[in-house]
């Protein structure tokens, strides 16, 4: 089973997203996962213990590259080859995607998205 990492930011008390971005991938992953049987979501929230140290321990999640998803299947990271384009990732060697402020608006596209679910099913050209 496939599960989808993101590691972003929660709400405040009174309901308000902590993180507009994060809401924004948490919403594309779940049109997306429709599509991939098998797939799952799980959010780690970064501002509390549990989300951190799940961050921490990945090693590879930049703090100041919130949201950013990984994915891992049967509880293990999955790795992709870097010298294979279609899944350029600035993740290290796992699959997976963290925001990149120096390019664009900050906002991890559709088809980044897809990009990483179908390398990671083995959908990848």
């Amino acid at each position: 089973m496939f599960v989808i990492h993101v590691f972003g930011k929660g709400y405040y008390p009174d309901g308000t997203p902590k993180c507009p971005k994060c809401e924004v991938l948490k919403g594309r992953l779940a049109k997306l996962l429709p599509d991939y049987e098998g797939m799952s979501m799980v959010f780690h929230d970064v501002t509390e213990m549990e989300g951190l140290v799940a961050m921490m321990k990945a090693g590879v999640v930049n703090p100041n590259r919130i949201p950013a998803f990984l994915v891992s299947k049967d509880g293990e990271w999955v790795e992709y080859q870097p010298e294979d384009k279609y899944a350029q990732c600035n993740t290290g060697n796992i699959l997976g995607i963290q925001t990149d402020y120096d390019y664009g608006k900050g906002v991890i596209t559709p088809n980044s998205i897809k990009e990483k679910l179908d390398y990671a099913v083995g959908k990848a050209l």
